[in-house]
């Protein structure tokens, strides 16, 4: 087929691979996606198909969906929304780090002796990051400091995160 063919075939076989899981999902189920990044380079043009074809797959499967922009969720994740990746990443460690350190106590051992987790690339700290957006805004407020609460706040007031 056509390159155009070839991308659209891709679009919806992502957009199936996403939704596919959220049609089994309890009726209720809110999702936190990153809005495209709008930009005169790269393959932003696909990123922003993309975009929309989930979002709609999504609504259709009954979906809430919660988009949040970019810096709001760097803003979100380490107070700037300006952060790069690295930031990103860092602050997400540093969010683990009491956890990891109540599972050191709990099992007897000293938290250096605790497993890393394993490497994540950037999709996947955002990811993680979206889906802490979506917990707090669901109610779950046990990942946040008062900075976050304020963003969220802020955005909820705004009508959009």
């Amino acid at each position: 087929g056509s390159p155009w063919s070839e991308k659209l075939k891709r679009v919806a076989w992502i957009s199936n691979e996403i939704c596919t899981n959220i049609v089994y999902a309890p009726k209720e189920t809110m999702v936190a996606v990153e809005a495209p990044f709008v930009s005169t380079r790269g393959n932003t043009l696909d990123l922003t198909r993309l975009f929309h074809v989930v979002t709609t797959d999504l609504w259709r499967a009954g979906a809430t969906i919660v988009t949040v922009q970019p810096t709001s969720l760097k803003k979100y994740a380490t107070g700037k929304g300006n952060a790069d990746k690295g930031q990103m990443a860092e602050a997400l460690m540093a969010l683990a780090a009491p956890a990891r350190r109540k599972a050191a106590q709990a099992m007897g051992w000293t938290e250096a002796s605790l497993p890393l987790p394993p490497p994540m690339n950037d999709d996947e700290v955002d990811a993680i990051w979206l889906w802490l957006v979506g917990a707090h805004l669901a109610g779950d407020t046990r990942w946040s400091n008062i900075d976050r609460h304020t963003l969220i706040t802020s955005l909820q007031a705004k009508g959009a995160a």
